[in-house]
């Protein structure tokens, strides 16, 4: 929930009430000044009135409106929106959490902002307001909002088994993707209010300037366009991430309507705000960090009581460091696993925030970027309960509840490190033959460093398995089709494997495939950063910013995946989880952890 520095002499609610604002916009002409007025209503009563989803914009760029006959700041992009919201000949009654909550009010933020699930739900429409008709010039597509919608409306109801192969397509399929990219990038896909805003109310439109949609038409529409896109976008490889926010936002619905009316228990409740959190980390913005939190509570059925028992009302009195501390105490203590501390935003980087002062190394913020390849294989884990099928997690904590104690065993000592692969080191990103040979000599270059580690020797006796176990941490295991292909294709890559030994027409299809895997690397292998252990295991850490010699991974019973921790006078650091092929299961987890000695590490 964005902070307004707006002043104005609201009249205070009254607390513990349904009690809420709406605003009015009187009729009027686009160009002619914006008047309103405010009205307290109970939502109790069911009062009829519309929800408006937009971004609030910068708080330096502000216009006026009048507000109960005061002049009243909105920034831009607000003050835009009114204008295209009020009508000419009749007033119009909107629920807009920057006029109807009193922003320099804590108390009644939070009061407020607890309640928002049920004012979207109770609006008799949601109006998602995207901004101006106006295209981006970044990505050159040429279609205004009314031709998209109505391209994603022909899209979506097509009937699939008409024969549509001999038809001339309407719009040019380039132009067609740059101008649906284009769109989908606006700021408002990036809020994290926007999971709640959109989702709880099923007549909910998508606005932009004069042209509307059925929300769930666009969304729907937006995902049977990704298959064509795929077949049109050059930068392929960056198309995952241009999208993702509007999968997440379908992941999210699904889920919603899936809990949505369900009676649950606290550890149902628990692992339903898990699964969220791991959905939705990093992926949205929020000025706010105790938002990826208290924008997500109203989409779990009884999370909000659930969490008032933990001292997790919401509350923008309370530091952002106690919020997530105790986030993380609930659903370590409901669920009894230890998976949940590989939440995004987990690197000592933070300690440096104000925001997020005094915040322990052991709790998740969820607020890192999320293309890694752990917290998806954590979210199938936590999804179909694995993780609390296994062994039961042995902690406790300190009295001030900010040292966790976990019981553990300790793998190995990081003996070397390998290059750290993030975006930065990739780029200039380069395609077609140019970027295949740009990655061949990035993967030799990484693999030449892993494998000059002494450490090797004390758990391989060729260079070959050592070579074979670098590829298994780097690409994981070769368990399906696809891993296997991306197998393959890293041997041709580094010239362990002769393409000259095929005929033509395999060695086209293979050179297709190397395509699809450097177009895959260029976002599925970021935010790495590679290690050998003393006992010559070889690891990959994700979302780790920094390592060094002497950090120690551990496996800890209640885990289904090892964790790096660093040693600090007598007691450790958290600083993130990695992959490691021979911890990948938990039978192997388990086998590790049979007849060794457990050990108490605490952690700060």
């Amino acid at each position: 929930m964005e902070n307004s520095l707006q002043s104005f002499p609201y009249k205070s609610l009254a607390k513990g009430t349904s009690e809420i604002r709406l605003i009015i916009l009187e009729p009027g002409d686009f160009e002619e000044p914006v008047r309103s007025h405010l009205q307290v209503v109970k939502l109790d009563h069911r009062p009829d009135y519309e929800a408006l989803s937009y971004v609030w914009g910068s708080c330096d760029d502000r216009k006026s409106i009048s507000l109960n006959g005061m002049e009243f700041a909105v920034t831009t992009n607000l003050f835009i929106a009114l204008r295209y919201l009020r009508r000419q000949d009749k007033p119009r009654t909107v629920w807009i959490d920057a006029v109807c909550i009193n922003q320099a009010d804590a108390s009644e933020r939070g009061e407020q902002v607890a309640r928002m699930g049920d004012i979207y739900r109770q609006a008799t429409k949601v109006v998602i307001w995207v901004g101006e008709d106006i295209m981006d010039p970044t990505w050159k597509g040429s279609m205004c909002a009314s031709q998209i919608f109505s391209h994603l409306h022909d899209l979506l109801y097509i009937d699939d088994t008409e024969d549509c192969s001999q038809e001339e397509p309407l719009f040019d399929p380039r132009d067609w993707t740059r101008s649906l990219v284009a769109f989908v990038r606006r700021p408002w896909f990036s809020r994290m209010w926007i999971i709640q805003e959109s989702i709880a109310h099923v007549d909910a439109e998508i606005m932009c300037g004069r042209a509307s949609m059925p929300w769930l038409p666009f969304l729907f529409g937006v995902e049977k366009s990704v298959e064509a896109m795929r077949l049109t976008v050059h930068a392929s490889s960056m198309l995952n991430e241009i999208m993702s926010n509007v999968m997440t936002l379908q992941t999210s619905l699904i889920n919603w309507y899936e809990w949505k009316g369900k009676s649950l228990n606290t550890k149902e409740i628990a692992t339903c705000l898990a699964r969220l959190l791991f959905i939705l980390g990093g992926r949205f913005d929020c000025s706010d960090p105790r938002d990826r939190l208290y924008a997500i509570v109203g989409l779990v059925p009884g999370a909000t009581g659930a969490l008032a028992s933990a001292n997790l009302c919401v509350d923008y009195t309370r530091p952002p460091a106690d919020v997530f501390r105790d986030l993380a105490i609930f659903l370590l203590t409901e669920r009894s696993s230890l998976d949940i501390l590989a939440g995004y935003g987990v690197g000592p980087e933070e300690w440096d925030s104000d925001a997020l002062d005094g915040k322990p190394s052991w709790v998740p913020t969820w607020g890192r970027n999320p293309e890694s390849t752990i917290p998806p294989i954590l979210l199938d884990r936590i999804t179909n309960e694995t993780d609390v099928n296994c062994q039961s997690a042995e902690f406790r904590f300190s009295d001030d509840k900010n040292t966790l104690f976990l019981r553990g065993v300790t793998v190995g000592e990081i003996a070397s490190l390998g290059e750290e692969i993030n975006f930065q080191s990739l780029l200039p990103l380069k395609f077609g033959q140019e970027g295949v040979r740009a990655w061949e000599g990035r993967f030799r270059r990484w693999e030449q460093r892993i494998l000059q580690s002494p450490a090797l020797k004390q758990k391989y006796e060729s260079s070959k398995d050592a070579r074979t176990a670098w590829k298994h941490a780097l690409l994981h295991g070769e368990d399906d089709g696809v891993l296997k292909t991306q197998h393959f294709c890293y041997d041709v890559m580094t010239g362990n494997f002769d393409l000259s030994t095929v005929g033509e027409e395999y060695r086209q299809l293979l050179v297709k495939e190397v395509a699809d895997f450097v177009s895959f690397a260029q976002y599925g292998l970021v935010n790495k950063l590679p290690f050998v252990l003393s006992t010559g295991n070889i690891g990959i850490a994700e979302g780790v910013d920094h390592l060094e010699i002497g950090d120690l991974v551990c496996v800890f019973p209640g885990a289904t995946i090892p964790f790096i921790l660093r040693p600090l006078d007598d007691c450790y650091i958290f600083l993130g989880a990695c992959y490691m092929q021979d911890f990948v299961t938990q039978d192997k987890l388990s086998d590790f952890l049979t007849g060794k000695d457990i050990t108490e590490f605490a952690l700060v």
